[in-house]
């Protein structure tokens, strides 16, 4: 397939900064591929070929549809014999009555159809004026109007199933018009304004988030293409510094479970792309000059129409060499023998052998040590090839890293920028703070709650509060307990507002986060004024709150949620929500399934951006949560930024919470008068010896919890927070056993950057908000 000739362009890239995309295809991504259902145009050879046949290696179904139904057979039974489902469809792209058939015998034979690729294309070389009319109008209907057709048929179906993926092939001719292409580039520039205007389109119903429309942009690429095009140039063509095929499966392939707007596959890709962006008078005159001059080193040729109707079966590239790899025979030699035993003259691949193949992932490297790559004596691969070797290496991210959120060690497994394996190493914050319980008073240990996750200090204490009146089985009064509330939900937005702007700084953006630390000093303001505290707060006790608020600080409170918290906030996520590096840098990084993050023991923001609608507030309601009226917002992805704009969802909820605490607070006592719990006033000290005595009591020998043992979970801001806690009858804890909320988060770290770039660890890590006070305890 084509994608321009624009060799040493590249090199005026190089100095660029690009916007670099990994398409390295996890095992996550493996396995997802089964069982899934792929439309696939152009099947029979190139590309779409290369495509059907590593889907059929991945178990997947591939409905193939192209004009030669004998290629077709061809391509089906390699597919079925490497363990995947075929179905041939013979298609001519350019008849909507085909493209609408072939979609209803999908549909009918498979039920549904999770990904559709547009592939088919065909080209033309030479002046504009010198190419007859007929061959011009073949490139529009195969190349615009087959996509046309194809887009509309699936995403009809799309719609009606609720989810699905559209991909379409460009071409970097789709950024930077190439001469000489007149035709091609105008059509494939008419395809990457199609998939954009479809993805606004789709925004707008709905449905961004479950059906999307990618655009693939590959480098020129040595495939047969380049012998079936039609060539009025009058010398043979030539290619310069040419993309395997390879590369552009696994492109498509990883497009397909990580869909993006518009993919420039390959460095080369990526710095034309960018180059054009910055000089595109420059870069456009320099691709005519560099391919005309490579036009004029080609040897005479007459003119010639498209050969597309009778392809020729040489395996050799347009400069007459064999190819060094082809995408379409990928790993038959391993996947299917009998294959290969049938096709002797197949070549094997140089670009498993060095290493690239996305069943890489699959067979990871346990151990620092180089493997010997596969090799057989009849390879063309290039000499260098043949001594090749496949090591990783290890880096270590953390324990003093401003990205690790704490001292945090991440063992890192790369191949190259590719993280293979993390493995996170915990325990350098340990203090022992259950045991430190054990010793202490129940008093005497809330403030070491309050260190534990010291970015929200009072949701820890509540935990444990509630914990020790089930014990005793104290009845909170009303106005203790929707001061408790109150402070919980000014916690969680604390929170969140610390965890939203770090992260956004984290993947690159400065002025949301400066805003929104603003909002965090107003928090810690009416913290000291509730407890005297800006950090530790040490507010909430056994049977209510330490001490009550002045009507001020309510008042305050209440403007500051209409006025400066709401416009500063709403600003804020104005500048990043929709932003198209923050979401480059979030979108379909991270992502866990539902069922996974189950399995994983996920609670929180990270639980409900999978898509799992569970929060202790509303399912096991405590203090005064169930006569509070708020949402819970969901994910439908579960990834990176899914769990972000949760949060973002659940500020503005715990906002409506409070509106609702500051409104319905009752008068009476914030704590229970049982004085051998709660302290007398210091004024009924210097009335009472009984008060007085109570007061010496409770400080010096705490109070006695009858003997028994209890667990308790909160909703805390990042997740469930559990305190299991055992009396033996005295005045201290037999046993305090603290569940943290991040700890499970942070175990599935692995599993989530698996296959991604280096720089999408800090993104992961950092969207899964954990604190080490709670984490290593």
């Amino acid at each position: 397939m084509r994608a321009g000739r624009l060799a040493p362009l590249s090199l005026l890239g190089m100095a660029l900064p690009g916007c670099a995309v990994s398409t390295h295809v996890s095992r996550h991504d493996l396995n997802r591929v089964a069982g899934r259902t792929y439309v696939v145009t152009g099947a029979s050879s190139g590309f779409g070929r290369g495509l059907a046949l590593r889907v059929g290696e991945l178990h997947g179904n591939v409905v193939l549809a192209a004009r030669r139904a004998d290629a077709l057979e061809e391509v089906a039974a390699r597919v079925r014999a490497s363990g995947g489902q075929a179905l041939v469809v013979p298609t001519d792209v350019s008849d909507p009555a085909q493209i609408e058939a072939l979609a209803e015998a999908a549909t009918r034979r498979f039920g549904r159809i999770d990904v559709w690729m547009n592939i088919a294309g065909v080209g033309a070389n030479g002046r504009f004026w010198e190419m007859p009319v007929a061959d011009q109008a073949r490139i529009v209907d195969v190349n615009l109007k087959g996509v046309l057709y194809g887009s509309h048929a699936a995403l009809r179906r799309f719609v009606a199933q609720g989810q699905g993926t559209l991909v379409n092939m460009g071409s970097v001719e789709s950024e930077v018009p190439l001469a000489y292409h007149a035709t091609y580039a105008s059509t494939k520039a008419g395809i990457l304004a199609l998939g954009r205007a479809l993805n606004e389109e789709i925004r707008h119903a709905g449905r961004g988030r479950t059906i999307r429309v990618a655009t693939v942009m590959p480098w020129a690429v040595d495939t047969p293409f380049f012998r079936h095009e039609a060539n009025y140039s009058g010398t043979a063509d030539r290619m310069a510094m040419m993309d395997g095929p390879e590369k552009v499966v696994r492109a498509l392939v990883w497009v397909s479970l990580h869909p993006r707007e518009e993919l420039p596959v390959g460095a080369k890709a990526q710095m034309a792309s960018s180059a054009h962006h910055l000089f595109p008078d420059l870069t456009e005159r320099l691709s005519a000059n560099i391919h005309r001059a490579e036009m004029r080193k080609g040897t005479p040729q007459p003119p010639t129409a498209d050969r597309r109707q009778r392809p020729s079966a040489d395996a050799r590239g347009p400069r007459g060499r064999r190819r060094r790899a082809r995408a379409d025979e990928g790993r038959g030699w391993r996947a299917a023998p009998a294959a290969l035993t049938a096709q002797p003259e197949s070549p094997a691949c140089a670009h498993w052998i060095a290493g690239r193949s996305p069943y890489r992932s699959m067979h990871m490297v346990e151990e620092r040590r180089p493997s010997p790559a596969p090799y057989q004596e009849d390879s063309v691969a290039p000499e260098h090839y043949r001594d090749h070797t496949i090591e990783t290496f290890t880096v270590n991210f953390g324990p003093q890293h401003p990205a690790a959120h704490g001292v945090l060690r991440l063992v890192l497994e790369l191949d190259g920028e590719i993280v293979e394996r993390v493995d996170p190493h915990v325990g350098l914050l340990h203090r022992g703070t259950e045991k430190f319980c054990e010793y202490k008073t129940y008093l005497q240990s809330i403030p070491y709650f309050d260190r534990l996750d010291y970015c929200s200090p009072m949701c820890m204490e509540h935990t444990y509060v509630l914990a020790i009146e089930k014990l005793l089985d104290l009845e909170v009064p009303l106005r203790g307990q929707y001061l408790r509330v109150l402070f919980a939900e000014l916690t969680r937005i604390k929170n969140h507002l610390l965890n939203i702007g770090s992260h956004i700084m984290d993947v690159g953006a400065m002025t949301p986060n400066l805003w929104l630390f603003e909002l965090r000093e107003d928090c810690m303001n009416f913290y000291e004024r509730a407890s005297g505290a800006r950090m530790h707060a040490n507010y909430f006790r056994p049977g209510g709150v330490r001490q009550d608020v002045p009507l001020k600080l309510l008042t305050d409170i209440a403007h500051w949620l209409d006025h400066r918290f709401k416009t500063l906030f709403e600003d804020a996520v104005a500048l990043f929500a929709e932003n198209r590096i923050f979401k480059q840098r979030n979108v379909d990084i991270g992502v866990v399934s539902r069922q996974d993050a189950i399995r994983w023991g996920f609670s929180g923001p990270c639980l409900r951006a999978s898509g799992v609608p569970w929060d202790l507030r509303r399912a096991q309601p405590y203090d005064v949560y169930d006569r509070m009226d708020f949402e819970i917002p969901v994910g439908t992805r579960g990834d990176c930024y899914d769990r972000i704009m949760v949060r973002v969802e659940e500020v503005r909820q715990s906002a409506r919470i409070m509106h609702q605490c500051i409104r319905d607070m009752p008068e009476g006592p914030v704590a229970v008068l049982d004085r051998k719990v709660t302290p007398p006033r210091r004024g009924e000290m210097k009335q009472s010896m009984e008060a007085l005595i109570h007061h010496f009591k409770l400080f010096t020998e705490g109070f006695h919890v009858p003997a028994g043992e209890v667990y308790v979970a909160t909703e805390a801001p990042k997740g469930e927070f559990g305190v299991y806690l055992i009396s033996d009858g005295t005045n201290k804890p037999y046993r305090v056993k603290i569940r943290p909320t991040g700890f499970s988060h942070l175990q599935a770290m692995d599993m989530m950057t698996a296959g991604h770039m280096l720089a999408d660890v800090t993104a992961v890590l950092g969207s899964i908000d954990i604190v080490f006070g709670e984490v290593d305890r």
